[in-house]
């Protein structure tokens, strides 16, 4: 995951406050749930909360990657800068054609041209996106305070 890695490092150092953990990695077979083991890299317990989270569609996984690590989960509005999307969407690709993601949280989002606008967020206190792919994962993470 060589991209990937430090791209993740990069985000979870989220200049606008707020706490995010990142980790990317072999693939967890520990017998938990995917979304349970990935999400126990970072120290959540999802067990049994796996409901919490909802599939993501792949072509969505870096737009929403994206926002967790620019926008803040109670306000939003911040801009994106123009290159981040396409510097995770190729990063995403070393998970695989296959690959399933999962979030916390749901984000709506409005594209004008290149730029992808936040309008509305439903989490209030934190969320992520897990992704998995057939031999690695990853799952970045985000706590705020109002």
């Amino acid at each position: 995951m060589s991209r990937l890695e430090p791209l993740l490092e990069r985000l979870a150092e989220r200049p606008i406050g707020g706490y995010a953990r990142a980790w990317a990695g072999a693939l967890p077979r520990d017998g938990k749930s995917i979304i349970a083991s990935v999400a126990s890299a970072v120290g959540l317990n999802a067990l049994g909360r796996e409901g919490d989270f909802q599939s993501v569609r792949p072509e969505d996984a870096a737009v929403w990657l994206t926002l967790f690590a620019t926008q803040p989960l109670l306000h939003g509005g911040r801009s994106i800068p123009p290159t981040l999307i396409d510097d995770v969407s190729e990063s995403l690709e070393e998970l695989g054609p296959d690959a399933r993601y999962f979030s916390k949280g749901s984000w709506q989002y409005t594209r004008r041209f290149k730029h992808y606008e936040l309008v509305k967020y439903d989490v209030i206190e934190d969320g992520g996106i897990i992704g998995v792919g057939l031999e690695s994962a990853f799952i970045y993470w985000v706590e705020e305070d109002d």
